[in-house]
């Protein structure tokens, strides 16, 4: 996987208890409040985004994020000079989730024809691979697969059948932990639906 992406933050001014996540220009800000509030409003600003109930997978990951992911550097060595897998690859912050998800449907996608491509709606970012493609879950829970968006082909393509199969790839990229070591997993367990399709939205 590239190696070349900055850390993802969320910035911005503390404006007041009842402001708000986004701001004008549609970056994310911190609003002076609890964190469990602050929390649920992000979450019910992703489900406007995408038009569902967010993944049960997903957000059990955002619960339980895997210790082993939060601390793997993208560096050659483990360095953290160029961020850790919770800050690109699978982010770790649902603020920055938030972000990233509002960047795709405000951008401007064109395929290889040149024709304008729009995110589909139902498409949950998750993180990315820093040179321009993205991970995904689908919203709408016609798959329960984790899906990159290919920014040259501008079309998505399986990049792992499950969630939970994600992070064990990202665990063998990342760290020298064993993948099956059942304490790795342990805060993180998944639902799958018995329900998929390979369908996905094409430009």
């Amino acid at each position: 996987m590239p190696k070349n992406q900055a850390p993802r933050e969320c910035a911005g001014p503390k404006t007041g208890l009842d402001s708000p996540l986004i701001n004008q220009s549609g970056r994310c800000q911190p609003v002076q409040d609890s964190p469990l509030n602050m929390r649920n409003e992000i979450r019910r600003q992703l489900e406007q985004l995408c038009g569902y109930p967010l993944p049960a997978a997903w957000q059990q990951l955002i619960s339980n994020y895997p210790h082993a992911l939060l601390t793997a550097g993208r560096g050659d060595e483990n360095q953290h000079d160029e961020g850790t897998v919770a800050q690109v690859e699978l982010l770790a912050s649902d603020s920055a989730v938030l972000q990233i998800n509002l960047e795709v449907r405000h951008g401007t996608f064109l395929d290889p024809h040149g024709m304008e491509f729009q995110w589909p709606t139902a498409y949950l970012v998750i993180g990315e691979t820093g040179d321009g493609d993205y991970y995904c879950l689908d919203a709408a829970a016609q798959t329960t697969a984790v899906l990159q968006y290919r920014s040259h082909a501008v079309k998505f393509e399986n990049a792992a059948e499950s969630l939970e199969e994600f992070i064990e790839l990202l665990l063998v990229a990342f760290t020298e932990d064993d993948p099956d070591d059942p304490e790795l997993l342990s805060e993180f367990t998944e639902n799958e639906s018995d329900e998929c399709t390979d369908q996905y939205p094409s430009p």
